[in-house]
């Protein structure tokens, strides 16, 4: 199973339309998540990935093949969906981990290799008698993905893997992702934390009401996205709408009253986004290549530990992050007189 290409593919559940038009290319090897809010169509599309739904229009291709003629079963056997709530049956772990081992008539002694090389794999080598109703949530889960990886498949298909554990546990489970992915094995995985997508995975697809709305990079993704319902759902800041004028090459923003440079050149009514480590606040006016300059006055100041989340009121909110030595070297308050700056090329326009 090198590729999978999902295309024009729909389904609707009576006349409710849950996926729609979906297009998509999983490259091999690669980790590749899907991120959106509940009820956006996520584990819908894992099932139908999975075959366990079929679409109401539109086709899935593994390698080339259509899966709508296609030995459904021989594909089914080299890929394993695991939900997002793990389920453990009565028995040890030994059962657990091998039960569709048995299912799949394989002989003891190598069901045996199997199961210890998928616990040490996981971290849990030697669990074998153990009861699995009794391990704690990090064991379980571990054993849930020593369950996946014991048929070696190459795709694994993860459902919400880190919902509803705790920071400790979301750890563990991201560790397993990648060294699960280390043996090349394609993950598609989903996921509504934005923050767990861009540290894992290769590639994101932003979802939203059954429509996919952006892929690219995490980086693609962060920086550019291309509409203000990514923009949003990404917890961007320093988003604002504007009228573009083009001069020079070089596009004008108007935001309200506010003048902003920007070297995509884009004409009429516009979005941007600033991102604000991208913004530099000082005591005095800078002399630098920057083409935005503004005099303003910090309104908030919110502490993040190491750095301070800065807004200053230039006749627009901006938001800025500077490092806590700096915001005290700089003395800054509450109502203290600022200047911002920020370069032509660090305004995103869509």
């Amino acid at each position: 199973m090198n590729t999978i290409k999902i295309s024009n593919l729909n389904k609707n559940y009576g006349e409710r339309e849950v996926l729609k038009n979906i297009n998509l290319n999983v490259r091999a090897g690669e980790i590749f998540a899907v991120i959106g809010p509940s009820g956006a169509g996520k584990t819908t599309l894992l099932r139908l990935i999975n075959m366990l739904d079929k679409p109401s229009s539109g086709k899935i291709f593994f390698s080339s093949e259509d899966c709508e003629n296609c030995d459904r079963l021989k594909i089914r056997r080299n890929m394993v969906l695991l939900f997002q709530d793990t389920a453990v049956m009565s028995g040890s772990v030994y059962d657990n981990v091998s039960y569709g081992l048995k299912v799949r008539g394989l002989g003891k002694d190598e069901i045996t290799e199997r199961v210890a090389f998928a616990l040490e794999e996981m971290g849990i080598s030697g669990y074998e008698q153990r009861n699995a109703k009794n391990l704690s949530g990090g064991e379980k889960q571990r054993m849930a993905f020593a369950r996946a990886t014991v048929f070696n498949p190459d795709l694994l298909i993860l459902d919400e893997p880190t919902a509803n554990l705790d920071p400790k546990n979301v750890g563990v489970v991201e560790k397993l992702i990648r060294k699960i992915n280390e043996n090349n094995t394609t993950i598609i995985m989903s996921t509504h934390r934005f923050e767990e997508a861009i540290s894992l995975a290769d590639r994101i697809a932003v979802i939203e009401n059954g429509e996919i709305l952006q892929v690219g990079t995490p980086g693609e993704i962060f920086r550019k996205p291309e509409s203000k319902r990514v923009a949003q759902f990404v917890g961007l800041e320093n988003l604002f709408e504007g009228i573009s004028e083009i001069k020079e090459g070089i596009s004008e923003i108007y935001v309200n009253e506010i003048k902003i440079y920007a070297v995509t050149p884009r004409e009429g009514k516009v979005r941007l986004i600033v991102h604000p480590e991208s913004v530099i606040v000082s005591r005095e006016k800078l002399v630098s290549s920057a083409r935005n300059n503004f005099k303003g006055k910090l309104v908030e100041a919110v502490d993040k530990g190491m750095l301070v989340k800065v807004v200053v009121d230039m006749g627009i909110p901006i938001i800025t992050l500077v490092t806590r030595r700096s915001f005290e070297e700089l003395n800054l308050n509450i109502n203290s007189g600022v200047y911002v700056s920020f370069k032509a090329s660090d305004v995103h326009v869509f």
